[in-house]
Order: C-alpha cells, then sequence, then structure tokens
C-alpha cells in the first residue's frame, strides 16, 4: 500500500518536473542578439530606431556627437578604444544588454 501512494505522488509530480524545466528557457534572452557593441557597426545601430533608442538611453552624447558619422563603420567596441573615458566598459555592457532584450 505504501508503495501505491509513493508511485501516485510521484506521478503527480512528473508534470510539475516538465514545467519547472522549461519554463526558463522561454524567458531566456536570444542567444545571438542582433546587435553587439563588439559586433556591429555604429551605422547600423544608428539606422535602427530601436537600436538607437537603447544607445540614447545609455550613452545620449553620442548619437548626437559633431563627428558621429565619422564613426558609422566602426564598433562601438572600437570607438570605446579611443574615448574609454568616454565611452566606459560599463556603458558597453549596459548596451549589450539593452540589445539583448530588443527582439530580432
Amino acid at each position: 500500500m505504501r508503495f501505491l501512494v509513493l508511485l501516485l505522488v510521484a506521478a503527480a509530480l512528473q508534470p510539475l518536473a516538465v514545467v519547472a524545466q522549461t519554463a526558463p528557457a522561454e524567458r531566456a534572452a536570444p542567444v545571438n542578439p542582433k546587435f553587439t557593441t563588439c559586433g556591429t557597426k555604429l551605422g547600423d545601430i544608428l539606422d535602427d530606431l530601436d537600436a538607437k533608442a537603447v544607445l540614447d538611453r545609455i550613452v545620449p552624447a553620442l548619437s548626437k556627437h559633431e563627428r558621429v558619422n565619422e564613426s558609422r563603420e566602426m564598433t562601438l567596441c572600437e570607438i570605446h578604444q579611443y574615448v574609454p573615458d568616454n565611452l566606459t566598459g560599463t556603458q558597453l555592457a549596459a548596451l549589450d544588454a539593452g540589445f539583448r532584450e530588443l527582439k530580432k
């Protein structure tokens, strides 16, 4: 009788285990985001309204800079090498996090 009760309890809990295993995968961010700080040119980010909104939220002065058009062919990581005080590693990490939240 005790074995039967244990078997019924185990059978009842089985669907919960499946839900617990699949739920985090549904909430996970895209593995390969469309935009990244080291893999996407600044021009492509500026041309996309959603990506530009992320950029403007985290580094508001960059897209308004008078020489921004000269940097359109560079990635944000490349720009960071030249102006690390104006575009920090913390900002790059925040940008990547913001880009991951965007839909492809």
